[in-house]
């Protein structure tokens, strides 16, 4: 799936002027990005057709959210629906992948809504300033930093409880998913304690980099604790 994504990233480093990205300080040429997006992604769909054709569609699936994200909505306050679209594809694809999909699986997306939201709440305030400087107006310029800061910490600690509620009985995927939710909660309050009432840019890269390990656990642990 990660592969998915390079085509996200090439189009919002060639349109973002912040001065980090790679391509507008000027470290990696746009025509060099483009050719390994595109390589990368059509790499992604080969090795994903091994598994099968819808295995491939799930996948194109989520890497068309991540260029809709870039292109259309990032600057929206409908920022965060690929998000909400492009989180819950990863078990999704698993499964199909596996063969073990069932229509009863897409409650992930309605229940993943409040989670998604969480990243991407915390992937924007991590670039408030800049973006805000730029006119960007995403989600988090229409909530206010101080608001968006609060809501996404309610989100991120409140959130992983919703993944429980389709839990039924006891599975050895139960055990995984109550572990990474403890973990979840031990990364953002490591966050939380490091920067004290500080809610800037170093605490929201912190929990940033932290939810890409808690997330696709918490993931993994719910599709173990569902499947049949």
């Amino acid at each position: 799936m990660r592969r998915g994504g390079y085509p996200s990233g090439f189009l919002q480093d060639k349109k973002d002027l912040t001065p980090s990205r790679a391509i507008s300080s000027g470290r990696v040429g746009a025509g060099r990005a483009r050719q390994v997006a595109c390589v990368s992604f059509a790499l992604g769909l080969a090795a994903s057709a091994t598994l099968g054709l819808s295995a491939m569609l799930v996948l194109a699936a989520g890497g068309m959210m991540g260029i809709l994200y870039s292109m259309r909505l990032k600057r929206s306050a409908l920022s965060w629906v690929p998000y909400a679209i492009a989180y819950p594809t990863v078990p999704l694809w698993v499964w199909v992948s596996l063969g073990k999909f069932t229509p009863g699986m897409l409650v992930i997306y309605p229940i993943a809504i409040p989670f998604t939201l969480a990243v991407h709440l915390a992937n924007q305030l991590r670039d408030y300033d800049e973006d805000a400087s730029q006119g960007m107006r995403g989600l988090v310029q229409y909530l206010g930093k101080q608001a968006a800061g609060r809501l996404c910490v309610g989100l991120l600690l409140l959130s992983p409880l919703s993944l429980l509620t389709t839990v039924q009985g006891y599975r050895d995927g139960t055990v995984v998913l109550l572990l990474s939710i403890l973990v979840h909660w031990l990364l953002i309050a490591c966050c939380l304690h490091r920067y004290p009432a500080q809610y800037d840019m170093r605490t929201w890269n912190a929990i940033f980099k932290r939810l890409q390990l808690s997330g696709p656990l918490m993931l993994i642990g719910w599709a173990l604790s569902v499947l049949r």
